[in-house]
């Protein structure tokens, strides 16, 4: 430190012709960590052969199709998202409005405030109720929801198997229950990986990710040949989120474009 530039010269004298010995070793250690044959274990030698670059499978007319995931970190009051509205049948007495407003109290929506969602005869929720009340704030959910282009999925959550209450309190639970159950960080994790045994899992996406592309390593089933790759990419606009992890990593962008190392302007000589 202070005017004894020995250090500085050592390190790297082009690093530190201003900045002094504190700014030679913090580039220097950049430029460790971002230089790949420093991320050795052992001994590398080159091994003469080009790295075989990876070519995409051709288009073969496919369709374009697109998966978009906005994923909100934040908490989500379900009870006052979804509410049970008109026409619930006679012995569910948990999922009518009155049974819902006794419940809520002060924060229970008004019944006329709801947005309808009709439930379309013959599915599962109409054998609860007929309709169900949306948030008043989310109109716009509605009008996707009247168009058939959304859906909402309710009881839903990050269970291994059926579990009650009885048996998650149990001493010993006689039902597999995933890690860290009630940890929020965790409960992301295995929400985006949809493998509720494993924080580990790759993310849910990025497994289809790799089943796509690697559908002529697959057997197909019977006698039929397995069908060609599909060409597909994986994008990012929130850095590596757990439901793009699969074997081949997502391209990470930011608002102009591929982010790169951020201080590469800074060290792109030195590398």
């Amino acid at each position: 430190g202070g005017g004894n530039t020995g250090g500085c010269e050592a390190a790297s004298r082009c690093l530190c012709a201003v900045r002094g010995d504190q700014h030679a070793f913090e580039r220097t250690a950049e430029l460790l960590v971002t230089s790949p044959e420093f991320h050795a274990t052992s001994a590398t030698e080159p091994s003469g052969t080009p790295r075989q670059e990876e070519v995409p499978p051709p288009f073969l007319d496919r369709p374009y199709k697109a998966i978009v995931v906005l994923f909100l970190n934040g908490g989500s009051d379900s009870w006052n998202l979804v509410v049970p509205k008109d026409g619930c049948q006679p012995g569910q007495s948990r999922t009518n409005y009155e049974q819902y407003q006794r419940l809520r109290g002060g924060v229970a929506l008004e019944k006329e405030s709801l947005l309808d969602l009709p439930i379309p005869s013959g599915t599962q929720p109409r054998d609860v109720c007929q309709t169900f009340g949306l948030h008043p704030a989310l109109p716009e959910v509605k009008r996707l929801y009247d168009n058939g282009v959304a859906a909402l999925l309710t009881n839903v959550g990050t269970l291994v198997e059926p579990t009650t209450k009885s048996q998650y309190q149990a001493k010993n639970p006689p039902v597999e229950l995933p890690p860290s159950l009630f940890a929020h960080n965790t409960q992301v994790k295995v929400t985006q990986s949809v493998h509720a045994q494993s924080d580990v899992a790759f993310g849910v996406l990025g497994r289809i990710h790799d089943a796509m592309r690697n559908t002529d390593q697959q057997p197909a089933g019977g006698s039929a040949p397995a069908p060609p790759p599909y060409r597909v990419g994986a994008y990012s606009l929130a850095g590596l989120p757990k439901i793009l992890e699969g074997e081949k990593a997502p391209f990470i962008i930011g608002n102009e474009g591929i982010v790169r190392l951020n201080r590469y302007a800074t060290l792109r000589d030195p590398l």
